[in-house]
């Protein structure tokens, strides 16, 4: 046998070099955003050479010809390393992860081969993600090396244990995680930061594929009685998007202030929060949080969901042309709001289409509230509100399902649409409106505590092909004090101890009752007070 033809062992230094080539490999999938690598513009191959981390580098003698693999950024495993090549006439600024300065050449520059444009990893900066080591300074100071007109900000796995507030400082940044249960940032136990992440400047931001926990139960005796601490707020925003990610455990304060797992607020506008999720946001009633809240204009919540939220699962306030569409509310004290609160204009078009609510226990305000909360001293309005294809169940509700009041005489809710409504077992009315042209078509109200559906002081209303039965009271539809109400085409069914299927209360009333269903009640199928102008084709009209 020719002992030339057997294969030798490797040496030494191949084995290793072929086995830091694997590592190699693995750091840098772990190190980019999930795309294919772009071209090096200045990858120069030539007697690659490997350092163990950005301390050896810097001892390594330099040469314009060597493309040198950095395997660390400070520990092993870290991914925070890279390919680095020379720039003999470099005399930028070194930040310890983009631009290297040797310790043996006063002139030049280390520089980080970035395989795509403006993407930073926090790994690069140090971040160790290891849910024990506080990574908020590494991730300043990657914010800070993004380019001022914009970039992306890259989480690989980890958990990122954060001390303070994750700051948006310059304009059109993407913060990007490896999924939502892949990347995850946490508030310290001892931080008192009211925000994970937070912005107030008119830009543009996408934030996506993260989950941010606010860590409420290890930080409410740290927060005190007057901070609350919120998971991700973009104020003032435009163009901005928040898609795949999780909130939870945020907490409010014991004074005035809710606690928020997402808010786009302020003067927003064009933007979307989708495919997030709200997950035990407030301890309790005493530190209540909501889970998305949004203002602005055009700001649409899609396919979202909250569960186990102690304040509202989704608010609208002071809005325009905003709404939800594909969402679910669970286990939380209310289901939504679209409310106004804002002196400076009024608030319209905002629309929920598509929202299941299960299981609330709102006592005031109920699954669904349409209101002005404030006495607001100049005429304000909430303007053509539509709630549309909407579930509201619960086992033991406390609250009417819909509540839409105001407070103040001075301040009216005009153009209210509700259609296509499924309600079961609301805590005490289906529906409860006080408002001017409103129409409540298509509605399905079962086992109420209370009327059914219950008008107060509103004029012009349309009640139409509606469906009330066995609620628990013993009038099915009330109208109170209220004008031009056209009830018609709907089926009212008599519950076990039900007395009257309409009754109007109030001398200034005036109704028509036409082309219904009024079967079984032991008073009467319509009734109303002395001097209520009560018009009723089939069934008849009892007066007292």
């Amino acid at each position: 046998m020719n002992p030339k033809k057997n294969k030798e062992p490797l040496p030494t230094n191949r084995r290793r070099l072929l086995s830091l080539l694997a590592a190699t490999s693995a750091l840098l999938m772990s190190s980019t955003a999930r795309s294919a690598p772009a071209a090096y513009k200045n990858d120069n191959l030539k007697d690659a050479n490997f350092a163990k981390n950005i301390e050896a580098l810097k001892t390594l003698a330099p040469t314009s010809t060597q493309s040198i693999f950095v395997i660390n950024h400070t520990l092993s495993g870290d991914g925070g390393g890279g390919h680095f090549f020379w720039d003999e006439k470099s005399t930028d600024n070194a930040d310890g992860a983009l631009v290297i300065k040797s310790s043996l050449s006063p002139n030049g520059r280390w520089h980080r081969q970035l395989q795509t444009k403006n993407l930073i990893n926090v790994r690069w900066f140090g971040a160790v993600g290891n849910g024990v080591t506080d990574d908020i300074e590494a991730i300043d100071q990657a914010l800070n090396a993004i380019d001022k007109k914009g970039g992306t900000l890259y989480f690989p796995d980890g958990n990122y244990l954060i001390s303070k507030t994750i700051h948006l400082s310059k304009d059109n940044l993407s913060l990007l995680g490896n999924g939502s249960s892949r990347t995850i940032l946490t508030l310290d136990k001892n931080s008192t930061a009211e925000y994970a992440i937070y912005s107030d400047r008119p830009s543009s931001y996408k934030i996506s594929e993260l989950t941010v926990d606010v860590n409420q139960k290890n930080r409410a005796n740290i927060l005190g009685d007057s901070r609350r601490s919120c998971g991700i707020v973009l104020c003032n925003c435009n163009d901005s998007s928040i898609n795949n990610c999780i909130v939870k455990n945020t907490i409010g304060d014991t004074k005035n202030y809710s606690g928020v797992a997402f808010a786009i607020a302020g003067r927003s506008s064009r933007s979307t929060i989708s495919g997030c999720s709200a997950i035990d946001c407030g301890p309790d009633l005493t530190r209540k949080s909501d889970g998305f809240f949004t203002s602005g204009e055009q700001i649409l919540t899609s396919n979202c969901i909250a569960s186990g939220v102690t304040d509202t699962a989704f608010v609208i306030e002071s809005s325009r042309l905003s709404g939800l569409t594909g969402c679910t509310a669970t286990n939380c004290s209310a289901g939504a709001a679209i409310s106004h609160a804002d002196i400076e204009y009024d608030s319209s078009g905002n629309f929920i289409n598509g929202l299941s609510i299960n299981n609330y226990n709102a006592t005031v305000t109920g699954a669904i509230s349409i209101n002005i909360p404030i006495e607001i001293k100049s005429k304000t309005t909430l303007i053509n509100t539509t709630i549309s294809n909407v579930i509201i169940n619960t086992k033991s509700g406390h609250g009417p399902a819909i509540n839409a009041r105001s407070i103040s005489t001075n301040n009216q809710i005009t153009g209210l649409s509700l259609t296509n409504i499924r309600i079961k077992n609301p805590g005490t009315q289906g529906i409860l409106a006080k408002a001017e042209n409103l129409m409540i078509s298509n509605c399905d109200i079962e086992s109420s505590n209370d009327a059914s559906i219950q008008i107060d002081g509103s004029t012009q209303v349309l009640i139409q092909s509606c469906r009330a039965t066995q609620n628990k009271s013993p009038i099915a539809i009330a109208i109170i004090d209220s004008q031009k109400v056209i009830i018609k085409d709907s089926v009212i069914d008599c519950p076990p101890n039900g007395e009257w299927g309409v009754y109007c209360y109030g001398k200034e009333t005036e109704a028509i009752v036409m082309n219904n269903i009024i079967t079984g009640f032991k008073n009467g199928d319509i009734g109303c007070d002395t001097g209520a102008i009560v018009t009723a084709t089939r069934p008849l009209l009892t007066k007292i």
